[in-house]
C-alpha cells in the first residue's frame, strides 16, 4: 500500500489479490511497498519482500529501485498496484524492446 494512497486498505487488499493471483499462477512474486506491514508481505505467495520509496511523494526514486530490482531479479512483468505506482512507472519507464506475450515467464513483480 502507498501511504499516499486515499484509501490504502483498499491499495493493500489489491496487492495482496495480485500476489495471490500471481502465485496460484506458479509465478515467483516478489512484493514491494513503501511501508510495513503491508498484507501481501505475508502471503504464502510471495516469494520475496522488499521496501521501496513511496511512489506518491517520491514517484522518480520509486521508478527507479523498481526497475533495478526487476532488472536484477530478470523479472518480465511488474505489475503496480496503486494508481500512485502505475503513473511513476509508465513516466519514467524505459521503452518495451519485445512484445509482452513473448517476455513473459514465471517471475513476476508485484508493487503494492
Amino acid at each position: 500500500a502507498t501511504t499516499s494512497a486515499p484509501d490504502s486498505s483498499q491499495a493493500t487488499r489489491a496487492g495482496l489479490a495480485a500476489t495471490r493471483a500471481l502465485g496460484r499462477a506458479g509465478m515467483a512474486v516478489a512484493v514491494a511497498p513503501p511501508v510495513r506491514p503491508a498484507l501481501a508481505m505475508w502471503s504464502r505467495y510471495a516469494t520475496s519482500t522488499l521496501l521501496v520509496p513511496d511512489a506518491g511523494g517520491e514517484a522518480h526514486r520509486f521508478a527507479e529501485a523498481v526497475g533495478d530490482e526487476a532488472a536484477g531479479r530478470h523479472c518480465e512483468l511488474v505489475l503496480p498496484a496503486t494508481d500512485d505506482a502505475l503513473w511513476a512507472l509508465s513516466r519514467w519507464r524505459d521503452p518495451p524492446t519485445t512484445s509482452l506475450a513473448s517476455r513473459c515467464t514465471r517471475r513476476a513483480w508485484a508493487v503494492c
